[in-house]
């Protein structure tokens, strides 16, 4: 009986690749929702931060089931939410608010 969940954070390598090696150390089987490439590095940082600073509830796999990210991950309920932190971050970013 499988939790579904988000996990959500930023990696400086390809995704596909970033996702395999987290896939190898936990029972669990991705779905990429979402990804981005910024030119600019500080960006991803703000986004993951504004999520994790958002107040939702992190951290909710156990380490011993997601051993490589368990920190990034939410409930699945949270993903409108997490969409609209990302919309509303993305927008300042671009009219240069942040």
């Amino acid at each position: 009986n499988a939790k579904s969940f988000i996990k959500f954070g930023i990696t400086n390598r390809k995704v596909g690749s970033r996702i395999s090696q987290q896939s190898r150390k936990t029972k669990y089987s991705p779905e990429l929702i979402w990804s981005a490439t910024f030119n600019n590095g500080k960006i991803p940082l703000i986004l993951e931060n504004s999520i994790k600073n958002s107040g939702i509830s992190i951290g909710v796999i156990d380490k011993d089931e997601f051993l490589d990210g368990f920190t990034e991950t939410t409930n699945i309920e949270n993903i409108d939410l997490i969409e609209e932190i990302l919309t509303t971050q993305l927008i300042k970013l671009e009219e240069n608010l942040i």
